[in-house]
């Protein structure tokens, strides 16, 4: 059976005692998934290279040490596989202490699996002079992390990384070394931050573990709670970093970095207004007046203050519900084993959602008020505004709805990012275990 199969197999085992057993917030932050996750890749031979300046003869030596990693870690996985296999009958079942015989040999591997990685760590850094280790060996650790544990976020901002943020939106040398100082004090706290979060979900993953397995929902959340926090604390760090950097950096680098890290942590928040090109339409219309176009222009700059102020409470509402949104489903599981009811808002960014699409609605009304019939009708189809303006609030009611429907179907959240709070696509109060991830060189 092939690597993937297996992890496949293994899984398809796993899920059939989860889903009823467990809500699948515990098992996310259980440790399930990085017992078929690798430490290193393939690919990680860049960075090898490039932190460590590896010499030449060095270069096939490292190559050789992540190839036997690698297939360390497959017959490791292989050996759990083959194990979980043999208890397959049990695990069938649904009588008391399923989850604990599933959880043995994937425990058990997860121990071997921390030696696996600190052997492999030892065997590279005896290849290695005294300058590689004493330099190079700290940055190639803290990229490692960026690279390794930043794709675990679960918040917005919490995944960002300001070193690749500043290469893709193309920042010149000059802006890079007006800024060096800020990158540097950046690189430091991120490796800090991010070593909180993953010392928190080490000594979280084995309570949580037997959380599930007593159906002890308190200790479940009060697990999950600590973890939630280190998350928020990365976010800080990434959010109040962004500013700093973008601060040294200058114009115009300033306005675009944080533009575009407010972009990718929180993309329904900072979507694109449906009236940008609206507005610049309207001002290339043939025939447009002087007068005309004096109150478009002032038009456009009420509806952005406006528009931006209603962002900035769905911002602030994303910050806050985020968090909430990752303990959800342990909260619902634990009220309900203590015969309470727990509140639920299937959608709590509907209001502004809703809001935001009504001042969209309003200000392209105002405009085509005053271009009048002659010139609206010049407006490309797309763009021209529906007069039967019943028709048009029903549309919005009827969007609203929409969403509140498939964010119960999903157990909660946004249904922007997929009835989660995070990023991982998957819904609150949803009993499934997440799926271990494929691991791609």
């Amino acid at each position: 059976m092939s690597y993937p199969l297996c992890r496949f197999a293994v899984a398809s085992v796993c899920l059939a005692a989860f889903a009823s057993s467990a809500p699948a917030q515990l098992g996310a932050s259980a440790g399930f998934r990085e017992a078929f996750t690798p430490d290193f890749l393939s690919r990680d031979m860049d960075l090898f290279a490039e932190f460590l300046e590896l010499e030449d003869w060095q270069q096939p030596i490292v190559q050789v040490l992540i190839e036997n990693y690698q297939s360390d870690f497959s017959a490791g996985v292989d050996t759990m596989r083959d194990r979980i296999q043999s208890m397959k009958d049990r695990i069938q079942g649904s009588e008391p202490g399923t989850l604990a015989v599933i959880m043995a040999p994937i425990t058990q591997w997860g121990a071997e699996k921390k030696l696996l990685a600190a052997k492999f760590v030892e065997d590279v850094r005896s290849q290695l002079s005294e300058q590689q280790i004493n330099e190079g060996w700290p940055r190639l650790e803290r990229a490692m992390n960026r690279d390794k544990e930043l794709p675990r976020g679960e918040l917005g901002g919490e995944s960002v990384d300001l070193f690749i943020l500043t290469r893709e939106i193309g920042v010149t040398p000059d802006a890079l070394l007006s800024a060096k100082e800020s990158l540097s004090a950046y690189e430091v706290a991120l490796d800090q931050a991010i070593a909180v979060r993953r010392q928190q979900m080490d000594r979280a993953q084995p309570r949580i573990q037997q959380a599930m397995v007593d159906s002890d929902f308190r200790t479940g959340l009060a697990e999950l709670e600590r973890i939630v926090a280190a998350r928020v604390a990365l976010r800080d760090t990434q959010e109040a970093a962004t500013l700093q950097v973008a601060a040294a950096l200058g114009e115009p680098w300033t306005s675009r970095l944080v533009d575009e890290a407010l972009r990718r942590s929180y993309p329904t928040v900072f979507r694109a207004t449906d009236l940008t090109n609206f507005f610049v339409e309207v001002r290339a219309l043939e025939g447009l007046s002087e007068d005309q176009l004096t109150k478009i222009n002032a038009l456009e700059v009420e509806y952005r203050t406006l528009y931006e102020g209603v962002t900035a409470q769905l911002l602030a509402l994303h910050r806050t519900q985020e968090p909430r949104t990752l303990t959800q489903g342990v909260r619902v599981s634990l009220a309900r084993q203590e015969g309470r009811a727990e509140k639920v808002d299937p959608n709590p960014y509907s209001d502004l959602q809703t809001a935001r699409q009504q001042l969209d609605d309003k200000y392209r009304q105002s405009v085509v008020a005053v271009l009048g019939e002659e010139l609206t009708a010049k407006l490309d189809g797309a763009s021209k505004f529906d007069a039967a303006e019943g028709r048009r609030a029903d549309g919005i009611a009827n969007r609203a709805a929409t969403a509140n429907r498939a964010a119960k179907s999903l157990g909660g959240g946004d249904p922007a990012f997929g009835g989660s709070g995070g990023l991982n696509g998957r819904g609150e109060g949803d009993d499934r275990p997440e799926m271990p991830a494929k691991t791609e060189d």
